[in-house]
């Protein structure tokens, strides 16, 4: 939520940082602790719902899957950007 368009690595990164930061054992983390595994994890799959919202609102991809899933819509002439909603009243209903 921070940093818009950032991919799964860079929040699986911050996370762990974190995580270890407000850990009070830091010494553990790198051996296999739960806290090191979830924050991580956690982060991973927060992340899924925002990349789509930047990509579909700007046009930014944050990660690969991002990235080819716009490739994907600009060949079907589905162009992401601030007025979407308004150009393809369509295509965000289910």
């Amino acid at each position: 939520g921070i940093l818009p368009a950032a991919g799964s690595t860079i929040s699986n990164i911050l996370a762990y940082d974190q995580a270890k930061k407000a850990s009070k054992t830091p010494e553990k983390f790198g051996t296999g602790c739960v806290e090191g595994i979830v924050a991580p994890e956690s982060a991973n799959n927060a992340t899924a719902g925002g990349t789509l919202i930047v990509m579909m609102a700007l046009g930014i991809p944050g990660d690969i899957i991002t990235a080819v899933m716009l490739g994907a819509l600009l060949i079907h002439d589905v162009i992401p950007s601030p007025s979407f909603i308004t150009d393809e009243p369509g295509s965000p209903n289910p």
